[in-house]
């Protein structure tokens, strides 16, 4: 192996950052109930809501954040409610492959205001996240790009890999759910943690690595 994936949402971490952001957001005063209301409309309005995936692309919460702004509160969320979710066992891990001079990229389809702050935490190598559209230095709650999500997660890995010159068969890849599977058969070295059922179930299998929490 050459480097590791780590998937973020439920398994670097035990919850979803996003929703824990979500919450401190409306816990500090910085973003309201009505306006999460009226942003979870628009999106339904915006006809592009028509299965799950599709929903955890809505960021109209963010609309009209200012991109330095989002990201100060970021840290903050992250210092004082993120850091404690995440697994020993995957401290342990990246640890590891630091230790090993392994490249570790992370993943996640959380916004990028949550994604560096991980990043910096354990100096991982790279990273994949959703990414919003900026106007005048704030953010119109528009993704560009691919959600990384399912599929396409895979399809935002190998093009990541693709320009770094790196090889997915020599990547391990630790993820948590069953949509990760697609972008796990590609890896080298596909560890399932705390898997959801239907993801155990495949990695039982296949035979692939199993941490259990």
């Amino acid at each position: 192996m050459i480097g590791a994936l780590f998937d973020i949402d439920g398994t670097i971490t035990t919850r979803s950052t996003e929703r824990i952001f979500l919450k401190w957001l409306i816990k500090k005063g910085h973003l309201s109930y009505f306006k999460v209301m009226v942003a979870f409309i628009r999106f339904l309005l915006s006809g592009k809501f028509r299965s799950y995936s599709d929903f955890k692309t809505n960021k109209m919460f963010y609309k009209s954040f200012s991109v330095s702004f989002l990201e100060e509160l970021g840290r903050q969320c992250f210092h004082e409610e993120i850091k404690s979710t995440i697994r020993s066992s995957m401290r342990v891990e990246i640890q590891k492959c630091k230790s090993e001079n392994l490249r570790t990229i992370f993943l996640s389809g959380s916004i990028e205001s949550l994604v560096k702050p991980m990043v910096e935490y354990f100096e991982a190598d790279g990273y994949i996240c959703s990414r919003m559209a900026v106007d005048h230095g704030k953010y119109t709650g528009h993704l560009e790009g691919l959600h990384p999500y399912g599929i396409r997660k895979k399809k935002l890995a190998e093009k990541f890999a693709q320009e770094s010159s790196v090889n997915l068969i020599q990547m391990a890849c630790y993820a948590n759910e069953w949509q990760d599977r697609h972008l796990m058969e590609v890896c080298g070295r596909p560890v399932a943690v705390a898997p959801d059922a239907l993801l155990r179930k495949i990695a039982i299998e296949k035979r692939w690595e199993i941490i259990e929490a």
